[in-house]
């Protein structure tokens, strides 16, 4: 890892806790700047600490107590996230203990040509309808609903109250002006290592597949619409919203309360910001903000900041109409 310690280097952890926990032999982590403040509320016996981050607060903070040490490091918290999975047992890490297979919890319903995989875990209240797959080391919390022809890979983790394979949001205007439901016969194809938080729809095709790649991870309260894709690796954040047919590229983030207009194409590495909404295709690697339309970065500012000199300018503007200087 190319790590420099400095402090106890014979400190010993046993957990792991935030900064300014109060766990007992933890070990904590730093990875911005702005975090150095809270350095002296922190209980933490070592911490991992972003390699460009200046020393000294940190020497300080060892100075407080003996037996102290501080490891600067490259990306930080991607070291700490690997040291806890090797810290804690896996009764604490919930989502990795391998679970005895059982299709019977209290309250958990099947339909017809259901499939379950091994150690797969399925708390009270979830449902799962006809011709429907889930596959090993999967867990499913309590009153997930899985509609039919869902196909769920191994070790997804779904969230309490999220619906999969529901209905799409479709209906034409018939000749009267009545709504007509569009049929949804499509299914909900869900790869592995996947996962969604609670109270999220992802809604199955109207004709194909809805498709959600291989590790992407949804969070709470997200809708994805019928025949979207979702590519590898994508992080959707809280209350995002994906139109019909909207497909995303691999390693793609979506901001909170973001969404996109129906039927376009997000390109791999793009970052979508908080409340933007998208209406076009985004080439590869854009980064976009704006409620509306969505705008690149730099252009969305300067926008912002100058919204902000208005009352100036209509004062500078008023004088000019007047003659005055």
């Amino acid at each position: 890892y190319n790590a420099e310690a400095f402090g106890d280097i014979n400190s010993e952890v046993l957990t792991v806790d935030e900064l300014c926990g109060k766990k007992s032999s933890a070990l904590g982590f730093i990875g911005e700047e702005q975090y150095l403040k809270q350095l002296s509320g922190s209980t933490a016996k070592v911490l991992l600490v972003e390699n460009n981050l200046n020393n000294k607060l940190l020497d300080e903070w060892l100075a407080i107590e003996a037996g102290r040490a501080y490891i600067k490091i490259k990306n930080a918290y991607r070291v700490f996230i690997k040291l806890t999975y090797k810290l804690l047992s896996k009764d604490e890490l919930e989502i990795q203990t391998p679970v005895e297979q059982r299709k019977e919890y209290p309250g958990v319903y099947f339909g017809k040509n259901v499939i379950i995989g091994k150690d797969v875990k399925l708390f009270p209240g979830v449902v799962v309808m006809d011709d429907c797959t889930i596959g090993d080391s999967s867990i499913i919390y309590p009153n997930v609903t899985v509609y039919k022809n869902t196909r769920i890979g191994k070790r997804a983790i779904i969230g309490s109250g999220t619906v999969l394979g529901s209905d799409g949001f479709g209906f034409v205007k018939d000749e009267d002006g009545s709504l007509l439901k569009v049929p949804h016969l499509g299914g909900l194809v869900i790869e592995d290592d996947v996962e969604i938080g609670s109270n999220t729809s992802v809604d199955r095709g109207t004709l194909g597949d809805t498709l959600i790649r291989k590790g992407t991870k949804i969070d709470n309260l997200v809708q994805v619409a019928h025949n979207c894709i979702l590519g590898e690796n994508n992080i959707l954040c809280g209350m995002v919203g994906l139109s019909g047919s909207t497909e995303l590229g691999n390693n793609v983030i979506m901001g909170a309360n973001s969404g996109t207009k129906g039927h376009i194409k997000i390109g791999d590495n793009c970052i979508v910001t908080a409340r933007t909404s998208v209406s076009k295709d985004l080439k590869p690697g854009s980064e976009v903000k704006g409620i509306y339309p969505a705008r690149p970065i730099a252009e969305e500012l300067k926008i912002q900041t100058l919204v902000g000199k208005l009352p100036e300018l209509y004062e500078r503007i008023k004088k000019l109409e007047k003659g005055e200087k």
